[in-house]
């Protein structure tokens, strides 16, 4: 079972891997051994999680013709219902699910490998898809993916350019995309996704299911988050900005939270920044 970065990239070293990321390049590795990523997940062991855990509603989608559906098509009383869910995808619908890696202890310990590896934050999800069309339309995902084919076969048409040094606040395509890469990826292959790459699925003959393995380095923005959770221990920043008086003590004030904002970040250092970057951390919601 690929359960570490080095299992999981073979032939590949580490450093071409991280070469890869490094460079945003596009990459797909065709399986010598399909069978390779056996034991990371399986459709069973799927509706078992997530009958058996209690998934968060905002960790499990469906899509029928890249569309969200009413979670009460697929479950009785708030309770996921797997026979509704089997209905469901007997008529093509798709299965979204995050963060597996909190409920499945090999994408746990895959993705701390390759947090401990990258120094860059890992988590997982998964997309299982019946119908003709894949998931989503075209998007893309500000975070660089490993695709792993577990079951069935996906064709991915990926479209450049991509966005540059692409963040979690959507953009519009580009006017002039072009097709940069179409290719059919089966069962044991891995495609090296890059941040921003515009991208669409079509789903091949019976059911499709792959794992995203989803790295977000650390940025400036993640830093500056991390300060601001600094602010609110200080009672200056906590201050009701509407109740400080005349024009005279507004004034005052915000001379003094600039002078402040000015030291806090006069004090940072990029080492300091890249300590308290969270090295789990969880994508927003």
């Amino acid at each position: 079972m690929a359960s570490t970065l080095r299992t999981l990239i073979a032939p590949l070293e580490e450093i071409q891997f991280l070469e890869l990321l490094r460079t945003r390049s596009l990459t797909l590795l065709h399986a010598a051994d399909e069978s390779r990523f056996d034991g990371l997940l399986s459709w069973i062991t799927l509706l078992e999680v997530i009958n058996d855990i209690a998934i968060p509603s905002n960790d499990l989608r469906v899509t029928v013709n890249n569309c969200a559906i009413n979670p009460e098509l697929y479950s009785i009383r708030g309770k996921f219902c797997s026979a509704k869910l089997l209905q469901l995808l007997a008529q093509g619908a798709s299965v979204i699910v995050s963060r597996l890696d909190t409920c499945v202890s090999a994408l746990r310990e895959l993705c701390s490998d390759i947090t401990a590896k990258t120094l860059e934050a890992a988590y997982a999800g998964c997309i299982v898809t019946t119908g003709r069309n894949g998931a989503f339309n075209l998007h893309y995902d500000p975070q660089d993916l490993i695709i792993l084919q577990l079951e069935g076969s996906k064709r991915w048409k990926v479209y450049g350019p991509p966005a540059n040094l692409p963040s979690r606040r959507a953009v519009k395509p580009h006017p002039q995309l072009d097709l940069v890469f179409d290719g059919i990826v089966c069962r044991g292959d891995l495609l090296v996704l890059p941040a921003g790459y515009w991208h669409r699925c079509e789903n091949g003959d019976g059911r499709s299911l792959h794992i995203g393995l989803f790295i977000e380095p650390p940025t400036g923005c993640h830093a500056f988050e991390g300060l601001l959770s600094r602010l609110y221990s200080e009672e200056l920043f906590r201050t009701p900005l509407t109740r400080i008086g005349d024009s005279a003590d507004m004034a005052l004030h915000e001379a003094a939270l600039k002078a402040r904002l000015k030291t806090l970040v006069a004090e940072m250092t990029l080492s300091e920044m890249l300590a308290q970057y969270e090295s789990y951390r969880l994508p927003d919601r």
